[in-house]
């Protein structure tokens, strides 16, 4: 008898490898709850897809609308490829305003989960917030929690770390109580990376523990390597190195077996990190670019790996080495671009989308509340219209000062450079009391700087500069005051601020370096005085300025 099934096995399976769109003749005189049977009883997915294909056109046949919506739902959770798109697709497109909001709910849940895996953080979250929707009007508990742990998952990327915790503390508990073992395990996880993200080591130890306890119980090996990692950057806080990197080597190993990329980055990071603080120089530089190789395969997931390359880009810079330091950058451009994607939208999309909903809802909540308290009522009604009056002006400033900022960069943009014109000398000779052949020989001699660049030599002070033109410095400092209109060093900083505007607008290589670098290049001693010097004379800052020119 047993021969005989496993004959049966291998027929159903060969009928699948060679016909995947043709359903089986072995399948076709069954019912629909044989074959949702076979699909339970069976832990091959190729015949799990084989009975659920099955399963789906005899609904169809049939016309059994709940057995349809159940056929793809089912579909859509046997693939891990963008077959999980369309399936849920099928489901939604099929809803109407009569039927349930049960499967148009758990579709844009699949989808949501699916995008999170892929990085789609936009597509995750628009999602998500629709299957929010759809469950609330359904009213499923189950689901709205599962809908907070995606957000909350999607929160801890941005950094919201205590708006985080709290929805999957909500997970954790719900996943205790009703005692579902892998909400359980995976509520664990994500809170142990919150506090591990945070640098929260107590609370990250907590449940730490915890999970390694839960995964072990449930034989779940990746997932309890996974607290072992976090074990890891723990140890890293706390400056066990050597400990850490013993560690690191050992889930290196494990996470390629697995073939975990998404692992794997981040183990390369650490000992990355780790060798750099052990002061082992060339093992740090193989880790990171270990890092940048799997990023070519694998898009790029929390902002702080950005590290990797500007470690290495700095390395090279330190090395003179401009071809590998221009590599670097490039690689560091492509991957900001995609992480600030992610980042801002999810950013704007939650707290327009899902936060800001949800403190109207909580402040209707509490007014219900406390109607039997007026004083009380009152006084948290006030402070919360202070607050969402605090976040709107907040939000208003945001809004007016990028307005500003862009305005300023079409300025700056369509600005021509002026002609410099000559001033009257008579006009000035009297009220400064130089003689007039002095001002006329000093103007000169600062118009030769100006053409020259001079200006962007980082030692020019007011004395070495009298002493180049062969005058005083008092005569020197009252002739820029009156003939340029600025002090000493406003006016040096204005000369080093134009060049550096127009090197930006026509250079696309300038727009590539750090600030640091252009700061040191125009002659400035730190980027955050070239920052300031900047901002005073465009209006903007230079950070600002480059990524709008870098849009044009």
């Amino acid at each position: 008898m047993k021969v005989i099934k496993l004959f049966l096995l291998f027929l159903l399976l060969s009928s699948y490898t060679s016909f995947t769109q043709k359903i089986p003749d072995s399948l076709k005189q069954k019912s629909l709850r044989e074959l949702f049977k076979g699909y339970e009883e069976n832990t091959n997915n190729d015949i799990k897809i084989v009975y659920a294909k099955a399963f789906l056109k005899l609904a169809k046949n049939k016309k059994i609308k709940k057995r349809i919506f159940a056929g793809y739902y089912i579909l859509s959770g046997l693939y891990d490829n963008s077959k999980v798109l369309s399936y849920s697709d099928s489901i939604i497109s099929l809803v109407t305003s009569t039927d349930s909001k049960y499967y148009a709910t758990v579709a844009h849940m699949t989808k949501g989960y699916y995008f999170q895996k892929n990085y789609q953080y936009n597509n995750a979250i628009d999602n998500l917030l629709q299957a929010n929707k759809y469950a609330e009007e359904y009213g499923n508990k189950t689901l709205m929690i599962k809908i907070k742990f995606g957000i909350g998952t999607l929160k801890r990327k941005i950094k919201e770390f205590d708006e985080a915790a709290k929805l999957l503390k909500e997970s954790l508990n719900y996943a205790k109580e009703n005692k579902l073992n892998k909400q359980h395990l995976v509520s664990l996880i994500e809170l142990s990376n919150i506090y591990t993200e945070s640098e929260n080591i107590d609370s990250a130890k907590v449940y730490i523990k915890l999970g390694k306890r839960k995964a072990l119980s449930l034989k779940d090996t990746l997932r309890f390597n996974h607290f072992i990692f976090n074990e890891s950057i723990i140890g890293y806080h706390e400056k066990k190195y050597e400990s850490v990197l013993k560690k690191l080597t050992i889930l290196l190993q494990f996470f390629k077996i697995k073939k975990k990329n998404n692992y794997l980055i981040f183990t390369h990071f650490y000992m990355g990190k780790t060798y750099d603080k052990l002061r082992r120089k060339n093992e740090m530089i193989k880790s990171y670019k270990n890092v940048d190789s799997i990023l070519q395969i694998e898009t790029p997931v929390i902002p702080y790996i950005r590290e990797a390359y500007t470690n290495l880009i700095n390395n090279y810079k330190n090395e003179r080495d401009l071809q590998q330091q221009l590599f670097y950058v490039n690689r560091l451009i492509k991957f900001d671009s995609i992480i600030n994607v992610n980042n801002n939208y999810v950013n704007k999309t939650i707290y327009t989308e899902y936060d800001i909903p949800k403190l109207k809802e909580e402040k209707q909540l509490i007014e219900e509340k406390l109607e039997n308290n007026k004083a009380l009522s009152t006084q948290i009604v006030v402070v919360l219209v202070l607050i969402i009056i605090i976040i709107i002006a907040l939000l208003f400033y945001q809004y007016r000062r990028k307005k500003f900022y862009r305005k300023r960069v079409d300025q700056i943009l369509n600005a021509k450079v002026k002609e410099k014109t000559k001033k009257s000398v008579e006009v000035k000779t009297y009220s400064i009391n130089i003689p007039s052949e002095i001002i006329d020989g000093i103007l000169l001699k600062l118009e030769t700087f100006e053409s020259q660049n001079k200006f962007l030599n980082n030692t020019i002070t007011l004395n070495s500069l009298a002493k180049d033109f062969n005058t005083n410095s008092n005569y020197l400092s009252k002739i820029i005051n009156s003939y340029k209109n600025a002090s000493f060093n406003n006016y040096i900083n204005s000369l080093r601020i134009n060049y550096v505007v127009q090197e930006l607008k026509t250079n696309n290589v300038y727009r590539k370096y750090t600030l640091k670098a252009i700061a040191e290049e125009i002659g400035f001693n730190n980027s955050e005085s070239f920052a300031n010097a900047f901002k005073k004379n465009t209006g903007i800052t230079p950070s600002f300025f480059i990524k709008e020119l870098n849009k044009n």
